[in-house]
């Protein structure tokens, strides 16, 4: 069976009018899986092979309503820029300007939260029409973490009924559903001495969540006072009320989903609640249909998503791009962890200086892992001036920078992973400077390790794999991977099975120095 190319199954993606390579053998599949009685479709593709065209057509040509789910922004960004005319995008009221109270007031601290009917909810507030345009739309593009925030009241279900999900990066379902989850409350009130299991935190909890309800009730009422006299209600006590409203929010949901398999983290000033498995059938629920793509998704994940073996079609697609273009190659340097010195760390930087200085003809990203890492590779290295990096708030703003400069531009990054994408002269080479692990010193990274040994070698797996792809998105482009953890030298051999087989291609010997770069095809 030969498919007729994207642009003749759904005519208005005109810019796509053939397939890329195991594209079309992945659609036939998801074809036959939609007549199918089979609930769950999980679809491992490489980077840059075409994930967000197959989600497309796959909404698209279903009769379900559908919602795809991206976990981050930038992502969700792409889907619009991509395929805006054929889908409605909805995301927090923290991304929309209030059109009443000016440019600096975003909708979630805008006045239709503090008791004031405001009309435009019906017309005129970009949040709410963006919300009835989705409600309204047949494909839907979101984040996890709105969407769960829709199935649950008093919100529940406000985006309206929905026949399939498809979950974009589905490897970070997991996170955003602990995201969601978890719980951080002022330690308003002294802990339970050594704590051991959840009912030592029972009378706590109903202590705190009687206290804060009493003491909401009593700022109500001195709220009411100044409306009463027609006196402006100070700011401050507006604020206090959101804390408040905030912590009863948490209490309300901590004692709703919590269960023995949740652990606590108490920290200076606050104690986080975090569930150690987030089920899958929190953000699945009863949806009919559910398509899961990532590049690592492995059928372990599955299993860890709660995804049913007997009710699942799994599909990996190769990768077409030749190894070579991609290089995954260590350099010796130093063994990075949170133990290493600060002069072991001068000696990383000077490895990492190595690399840039040979490759002043193109713009490259170097993944830090950690935010301290970054730091210290801005304070120490010798091209400081060609670097460029964000926070959590402007990464999006960065990036944008970050395209549009010429070479020798420098990403620094500790976040960098799913969603972005650096095509030809946009990246041609990849500094990786630890075997991206998680913290493993937090009680929910601790207990998950407790009951499988193998899943922060999985995560550390799955996150090198997706930064190794930011820079490789067509056949023709070329990107090399620079390694500069001597970590690789025990971990990849003992986990490279965790690797998909177009992944463990890429990767070459060790180099006793710096590799000459990549030689760049016209």
């Amino acid at each position: 069976m030969t498919l007729p190319g994207p642009s003749q199954w759904a005519p208005t993606l005109s810019d796509y009018p053939d397939w890329y390579p195991g594209q079309a053998e992945a659609f036939k599949s998801i074809l036959t899986w939609l007549q199918s009685p089979t609930r769950f479709m999980c679809i491992e593709a490489p980077t840059g092979s075409g994930k967000s065209l197959l989600a497309m057509l796959s909404a698209l040509l279903t009769s379900r309503r559908t919602v795809i789910l991206t976990a981050t922004k930038g992502l969700q960004d792409q889907f619009g820029q991509l395929f805006g005319d054929n889908l409605a995008d909805i995301r927090g009221q923290q991304s929309y300007i209030c059109n009443l109270d000016g440019p600096r007031v975003t909708v979630d601290k805008a006045l239709c939260h503090k008791g004031y009917k405001c009309p435009l909810q019906q017309n005129g507030c970009d949040y709410y029409d963006s919300l009835h345009r989705a409600q309204a739309s047949p494909v839907v593009v979101t984040n996890y973490h709105y969407y769960l925030a829709q199935l649950i009241a008093p919100l529940r279900r406000s985006l309206g009924p929905v026949g399939m999900i498809i979950c974009d990066e589905a490897h970070l379902a997991m996170a955003s559903m602990q995201s969601h989850l978890e719980c951080s409350l002022p330690l308003d009130y002294d802990p339970p001495t050594a704590p051991k299991e959840w009912g030592d935190w029972t009378s706590w909890l109903a202590l705190y969540t009687r206290s804060t309800h009493n003491s909401l009730d009593e700022l109500e009422d001195e709220m009411s006072g100044y409306k009463a006299e027609r006196t402006r209600v100070p700011t401050s006590l507006y604020q206090r009320r959101d804390t408040l409203r905030g912590i009863l929010r948490s209490l309300t949901k901590l004692q709703a989903n919590y269960s023995d398999d949740w652990v606590w983290d108490i920290g200076p000033g606050s104690v986080k609640f975090t569930p150690v498995w987030p089920k899958g059938e929190l953000l699945f629920e009863d949806t009919p249909k559910v398509l899961l793509m990532s590049a690592v998704l492995t059928p372990h994940l599955a299993d860890t998503l709660r995804v049913p073996a007997d009710d699942r079609e799994f599909v990996s697609i190769p990768s077409s791009y030749p190894p070579a273009n991609t290089p995954v190659t260590h350099v010796p340097t130093v063994r990075v962890t949170h133990r290493t010195s600060d002069i072991e760390m001068a000696a990383w930087v000077r490895r990492i200086d190595q690399i840039i200085e040979g490759r002043s003809d193109r713009k490259g990203i170097v993944s830090t892992v950690s935010y301290a890492r970054r730091d210290f590779l801005l304070q120490h290295s010798a091209y400081a001036d060609r670097m460029m990096t964000h926070d959590s708030r402007d990464t999006a703003a960065v990036v944008r920078r970050f395209r549009d400069a010429s070479a020798p531009a420098v990403l620094v990054s500790p976040a960098i992973t799913s969603g972005w994408d650096f095509p030809h002269d946009d990246c041609q080479y990849i500094i990786v400077g630890k075997v991206p692990y998680p913290d493993t010193r937090t009680g929910v990274t601790q207990a998950r390790h407790a009951t499988d040994k193998d899943w922060t070698s999985h995560l550390a797996m799955q996150t090198l794999i997706q930064v190794a792809g930011r820079g490789t998105r067509s056949e023709s482009d070329q990107c090399e991977v620079l390694i500069v953890d001597d970590s690789w030298k025990w971990w990849w051999p003992k986990y490279r099975d965790f690797a998909p087989l177009w992944f463990q291609a890429r990767v070459t010997p060790s180099s006793n120095t710096v590799p000459e770069p990549l030689s760049i095809k016209g």
